[in-house]
Parts: C-alpha cells; sequence; structure tokens
C-alpha cells in the first residue's frame, strides 16, 4: 500500500457517511480497506457473494467496492446479480484488482462497474474515486427524488381537477338554466339583458 495523503481530503460528517460494502476474499485486504474507509464512512465486510447478496437484501448500501484479485468469476456473478436487481441496478461498484487482471476488469466494466484500483492500492486514489461515485450517487438520487415530487405533484392536480370538475358540474348547471329562465323573464328590457349577457360569458368561461 502506497502511503497516503487521504488526511488531506475533507472529513466526512455523520450525515454524510456512506454505508459501504466490502467484499473481499482475502482478510489481510479487508482489514486493510476497512481500515482506510471507517474514518471517513460506515463499512461492513463480507467474504464471499453468498452473505454479500443476503445483505443487499435486506440492507441499503452506498457503494460496493468488490475483489476482484482472486476469485474474479466469483466477483463477476455477483456483479451480473447486482446490475439484474431492480433495487440494486444504479449501485456503484468499484473493482479492486491487480494489473494482470485486466481483461476481466475490461469484462466488470461492460457488465457495469462504475471504476476500478488495482493493487498495491493508494488510499488516496481510492478514496478520491469512491468520492467520485457518492457523488454522483447522490447527483442520481436527487434527481429521482425531484422525478417522484413531480409526479406526486402531477397526480395531485390530476385528483384536484377531477374534484373540481365534479363539484362544479352540477351547480353549473343549475346556474345555467336559472339563467335561461332569467333572460326570458327580462327579454323586454335592454339593461337586464346585458346584465344577462354578462352572466352567460361568466357561465361559458367557467
Amino acid at each position: 500500500m502506497h502511503p497516503s495523503p487521504a488526511m488531506n481530503l475533507p472529513q466526512q460528517t455523520e450525515s454524510t457517511r456512506a454505508h459501504i460494502l466490502v467484499v473481499d476474499h482475502a482478510g489481510d485486504c479487508r482489514t486493510m480497506l476497512q481500515r482506510v474507509l471507517e474514518t471517513r464512512h460506515h463499512v461492513t465486510c463480507v467474504e464471499g457473494i453468498h452473505p454479500a447478496l443476503a445483505l443487499l437484501e435486506d440492507t441499503v448500501f452506498d457503494v460496493v467496492i468488490l475483489d476482484m484479485v482472486r476469485h474474479g468469476a466469483d466477483s463477476l456473478t455477483l456483479l451480473e446479480n447486482i446490475r439484474r436487481t431492480p433495487k440494486t441496478r444504479e449501485l456503484p461498484v468499484l473493482l479492486v484488482t491487480a494489473l494482470i487482471d485486466m481483461p476481466i476488469v475490461s469484462r466488470g466494466l461492460k457488465m457495469g462497474a462504475n471504476d476500478y484500483v488495482t493493487h498495491p492500492i493508494d488510499t488516496h486514489a481510492l478514496l478520491t474515486r469512491l468520492d467520485t461515485q457518492l457523488t454522483l450517487k447522490r447527483l442520481h438520487d436527487e434527481r429521482e427524488a425531484a422525478l417522484l415530487k413531480l409526479d406526486e405533484a402531477e397526480a395531485m392536480r390530476n385528483r384536484l381537477f377531477r374534484v373540481a370538475t365534479h363539484d362544479l358540474k352540477n351547480p353549473l348547471a343549475n346556474i345555467r338554466m336559472a339563467e335561461y329562465v332569467l333572460r326570458e323573464a327580462v327579454s323586454d328590457d335592454p339593461v337586464a339583458g346585458s346584465m344577462m349577457d354578462t352572466v352567460t360569458a361568466s357561465l361559458d368561461s367557467m
């Protein structure tokens, strides 16, 4: 592991601390990643695909860091599962790999991984790339929340329109009938006729 200038990066507050899932088959690597990441984020470490799948089903994570060094095939299977599951489809995935495994990394990127870092891990590069993915996820989440609010506002507008239409329909029909009767009654009075024209125009507008 290279010496790290990670302390120069801004510290996270409790409200901005993300929840990171580290899936790594090597205990020493998991320990190192946890030590580096837990100064800024909440970190959960697991070994293997099945514990990871169980956690992803029940827990909300912000980023998955996925080991490709010793069990690339299993890691790709987990990545495939993440991308085909609606709940985790947009979850950022960061690969950890050795330089000699670049063909597997290329395959992982094509399958939907967002970025990667290589062994030996440069902690500054890791934290910088992690921050980039967290920023992109935050922007995506804000966009989805804004779209949801727009959908809710549109649904409310449609409900209001239906209620208003229903509630106005009968009173307007009654006023229209009264307007017809009154117009007949004041047909010889020009001033009253002009006033009835105003009533008719208002009814038409409503």
